[in-house]
């Protein structure tokens, strides 16, 4: 009887988050990250997406198997653009 033994390289991706900003009208911005199964954002929200002014944000993804990542952005309000 013969016996092998086979060793295997698993690489194992970290995951990324990716704050996405979209303008929602003058003031306010939807930040958005999807794709994990938890979010903890520097606001104390909870959700994939939040609403907010300007200012400097973060968000701490987790995915299903534990793996944590971290993002942030910065959003300015730029008034001139919304007067009439």
């Amino acid at each position: 009887m013969t016996t092998s033994t086979y060793k295997f390289n698993i690489d194992v991706l970290d995951p990324v988050a990716n704050i996405i900003s979209s303008p929602v009208d003058c003031y306010n911005f939807k930040l958005s990250a999807s794709g994990f199964a938890s979010y903890k954002w520097s606001t104390g929200a909870t959700t994939s997406e939040i609403i907010v002014q300007s200012g400097k944000f973060a968000v701490t993804v987790t995915t299903a198997d534990g793996c944590v990542a971290t993002d942030t952005i910065t959003t300015n309000t730029t008034l001139p653009a919304c007067l009439p």
